[in-house]
């Protein structure tokens, strides 16, 4: 990814190894979309949905939602656009007195791909890692991994900290907690499911990679 992607603001979903800058990634999203994704939430619209298939090369596909949580009529609202400047990028974006929730559903809505996805790149990959230009202190970010159909999942959950700057941030596979059944197998995984919620009003989030 060039640079000026990420400080426009870029958001890829990808899978490395710590530290293993030249590893191959396994790509779940470049949010390089035509048309582009632009959804907008309030009082009067408290949801926002839309579906993208084929969206990276094992063919899956990815559905967004953002759901309003609380905030006055008429006055405020909460958006999230991705591919802002043709460059593939997400932006979530709360107006001062807003609170809101973005899910991110990765699987197989359309039938493909047709059998379950390795995380782990045959043993090469160890974690999820997210790149961050710029965050509020004010969000919480949910990573649930599912396979066996979702009868066997596992779960990460972290506060966002203040970014004012490119930032990488780590979660790794071992740090995961088992949700139901004997938790995820990420060498056989059916879904990824990302949710971020604002715990404060008005917070605003740039990712650049993820």
């Amino acid at each position: 990814m060039n640079l000026g992607k990420k400080l426009v603001l870029a958001t890829i979903l990808a899978f490395s190894t710590i530290g293993a800058a030249n590893a191959s990634l396994v790509v779940l999203d470049t949010f390089d979309y035509d048309p582009v994704v632009d959804l907008e939430v309030n009082v009067a619209n408290p949801s926002d949905t839309t579906i993208r298939y084929d969206v990276n090369s094992q063919l899956g596909d990815v559905q967004y939602s953002l759901a309003y949580v609380s905030g006055p009529g008429a006055l405020d609202g909460s958006s999230v656009s991705f591919d802002l400047s043709g460059d593939g990028v997400l932006s979530y974006s709360n107006d001062d007195f807003m609170l809101s929730t973005l899910t991110m559903l990765y699987s197989a809505f359309n039938g493909t791909p047709t059998s379950s996805l390795d995380l782990t790149g045959a043993g090469a990959q160890d974690s999820f890692y997210f790149d961050v230009l710029s965050s509020d202190l004010g969000f919480n970010i949910s990573v649930v991994v599912g396979s066996d159909s979702g009868a066997n999942t596992s779960i990460y959950n972290q506060a966002s900290s203040a970014v004012s700057s490119l930032t990488r941030e780590l979660i790794a596979f071992s740090g995961f907690a088992t949700l139901a059944g004997t938790g995820a197998d990420f060498t056989s995984v059916d879904f990824v499911n990302i949710v971020l919620t604002t715990t404060q009003v008005g917070s605003d989030l740039t990712i650049t990679e993820f």
